[in-house]
Protein backbone atom coordinates (compact mmCIF):
# COMPACT_ATOMS: atom_id res chain seq x y z
CA UNK A 1 0.00 0.00 0.00
CA UNK A 2 1.30 3.63 -0.62
CA UNK A 3 2.68 5.44 2.21
CA UNK A 4 2.49 8.84 0.76
CA UNK A 5 0.01 10.50 -1.85
CA UNK A 6 1.16 13.24 -3.81
CA UNK A 7 -1.66 16.07 -4.28
CA UNK A 8 -1.60 18.91 -6.35
CA UNK A 9 -3.72 21.90 -6.18
CA UNK A 10 -3.53 24.21 -8.75
CA UNK A 11 -5.32 27.75 -7.81
CA UNK A 12 -4.44 30.88 -8.25
CA UNK A 13 -5.70 32.42 -5.06
CA UNK A 14 -3.45 31.83 -2.14
CA UNK A 15 -6.45 31.97 0.69
CA UNK A 16 -7.97 29.00 -1.11
CA UNK A 17 -4.47 27.41 -1.45
CA UNK A 18 -4.05 27.39 2.69
CA UNK A 19 -7.37 26.75 3.43
CA UNK A 20 -7.09 23.46 0.99
CA UNK A 21 -3.50 22.48 2.67
CA UNK A 22 -5.43 23.25 6.06
CA UNK A 23 -8.72 21.13 5.90
CA UNK A 24 -6.42 17.99 4.64
CA UNK A 25 -3.23 18.99 6.22
CA UNK A 26 -3.93 16.49 9.07
CA UNK A 27 -3.18 13.78 7.23
CA UNK A 28 0.18 13.16 7.07
CA UNK A 29 0.26 10.30 4.40
CA UNK A 30 -0.24 13.59 1.99
CA UNK A 31 2.20 15.74 0.18
CA UNK A 32 0.80 18.74 -1.40
CA UNK A 33 2.45 20.83 -3.99
CA UNK A 34 1.11 24.09 -4.86
CA UNK A 35 0.66 26.14 -8.47
CA UNK A 36 -0.96 29.17 -9.20
CA UNK A 37 -1.23 28.51 -12.41
CA UNK A 38 -2.01 25.50 -14.88
CA UNK A 39 1.23 25.66 -16.70
CA UNK A 40 3.36 25.12 -13.42
CA UNK A 41 1.09 22.24 -13.01
CA UNK A 42 1.98 20.77 -16.55
CA UNK A 43 5.18 21.67 -15.67
CA UNK A 44 5.67 19.41 -13.10
CA UNK A 45 3.26 16.35 -14.17
CA UNK A 46 6.42 13.79 -14.45
CA UNK A 47 5.68 13.76 -10.31
CA UNK A 48 3.18 11.85 -11.17
CA UNK A 49 0.72 13.35 -8.71
CA UNK A 50 -1.81 10.76 -7.34
CA UNK A 51 -4.89 13.30 -7.34
CA UNK A 52 -5.47 17.16 -8.71
CA UNK A 53 -7.30 19.75 -7.37
CA UNK A 54 -8.18 22.37 -9.60
CA UNK A 55 -9.79 25.62 -10.01
CA UNK A 56 -11.54 25.56 -13.03
CA UNK A 57 -11.03 28.96 -13.72
CA UNK A 58 -7.17 29.99 -13.62
CA UNK A 59 -5.57 33.23 -15.60
CA UNK A 60 -3.63 30.67 -17.93
CA UNK A 61 -5.35 27.97 -19.28
CA UNK A 62 -9.40 26.89 -19.10
CA UNK A 63 -10.24 23.88 -17.30
CA UNK A 64 -10.79 21.76 -20.03
CA UNK A 65 -8.05 22.58 -22.01
CA UNK A 66 -5.72 21.40 -18.38
CA UNK A 67 -8.03 18.58 -17.66
CA UNK A 68 -7.00 17.40 -21.26
CA UNK A 69 -3.40 18.06 -20.85
CA UNK A 70 -3.02 16.18 -17.42
CA UNK A 71 -5.32 12.91 -18.57
CA UNK A 72 -3.25 12.34 -21.61
CA UNK A 73 0.07 12.44 -19.56
CA UNK A 74 -1.33 10.69 -15.95
CA UNK A 75 -4.37 8.94 -17.36
CA UNK A 76 -4.46 7.53 -13.70
CA UNK A 77 -4.07 10.49 -12.03
CA UNK A 78 -7.47 11.64 -10.35
CA UNK A 79 -9.01 15.44 -11.02
CA UNK A 80 -11.51 17.32 -8.67
CA UNK A 81 -12.75 20.50 -10.15
CA UNK A 82 -13.11 23.32 -7.87
CA UNK A 83 -14.66 26.43 -8.60
CA UNK A 84 -16.33 29.33 -7.23
CA UNK A 85 -19.66 28.41 -9.19
CA UNK A 86 -20.10 26.26 -12.08
CA UNK A 87 -23.09 25.52 -14.05
CA UNK A 88 -24.56 21.84 -14.63
CA UNK A 89 -24.13 21.47 -17.84
CA UNK A 90 -19.91 22.57 -17.85
CA UNK A 91 -20.30 20.10 -14.86
CA UNK A 92 -21.80 17.10 -16.78
CA UNK A 93 -19.37 18.21 -19.57
CA UNK A 94 -16.03 18.17 -16.55
CA UNK A 95 -17.44 14.30 -15.61
CA UNK A 96 -17.47 12.99 -19.21
CA UNK A 97 -13.75 14.11 -19.38
CA UNK A 98 -13.34 11.77 -16.63
CA UNK A 99 -12.84 14.36 -13.50
CA UNK A 100 -13.73 12.77 -10.24
CA UNK A 101 -16.17 15.39 -9.11
CA UNK A 102 -16.53 18.74 -9.58
CA UNK A 103 -16.90 20.92 -6.17
CA UNK A 104 -18.56 24.43 -5.39
CA UNK A 105 -16.63 26.42 -3.45
CA UNK A 106 -19.15 26.88 -0.47
CA UNK A 107 -19.81 25.72 3.15
CA UNK A 108 -19.83 22.07 2.42
CA UNK A 109 -16.54 22.20 0.60
CA UNK A 110 -14.49 21.00 4.13
CA UNK A 111 -16.77 17.88 4.25
CA UNK A 112 -16.13 16.87 0.46
CA UNK A 113 -12.76 17.50 0.32
CA UNK A 114 -12.18 15.01 3.37
CA UNK A 115 -14.44 12.26 1.98
CA UNK A 116 -13.17 12.60 -1.30
CA UNK A 117 -9.43 11.99 0.04
CA UNK A 118 -10.69 9.27 2.16
CA UNK A 119 -12.35 7.37 -1.01
CA UNK A 120 -9.59 8.04 -3.41
CA UNK A 121 -7.23 6.98 -1.25
CA UNK A 122 -9.08 3.69 -0.86
CA UNK A 123 -9.74 3.51 -4.77
CA UNK A 124 -5.53 4.15 -5.12
CA UNK A 125 -4.81 1.68 -2.98
CA UNK A 126 -7.13 -0.67 -4.83
CA UNK A 127 -5.71 0.24 -7.71
CA UNK A 128 -2.13 -0.37 -6.80
CA UNK A 129 -2.92 -3.79 -5.15
CA UNK A 130 -4.46 -4.80 -8.51
CA UNK A 131 -0.68 -4.21 -10.10
CA UNK A 132 0.91 -5.77 -8.10
CA UNK A 133 -1.15 -8.90 -8.00
CA UNK A 134 -1.36 -8.98 -11.87
CA UNK A 135 2.86 -8.85 -11.89
CA UNK A 136 2.43 -12.25 -10.12
CA UNK A 137 0.73 -14.01 -12.69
Amino acid sequence: MKNTFNIFIVEDNRMYQKMFTHILGSDKTLEFFLFDNGQHCLDALGQKPDIVFMDYYLPDLDGVSLIGRIRSQNPNTEVIVLSGQVEISTALQLLRLGVYDVITKDVTMKYRLVNIIKHLKELIALRQQLIELSSTF
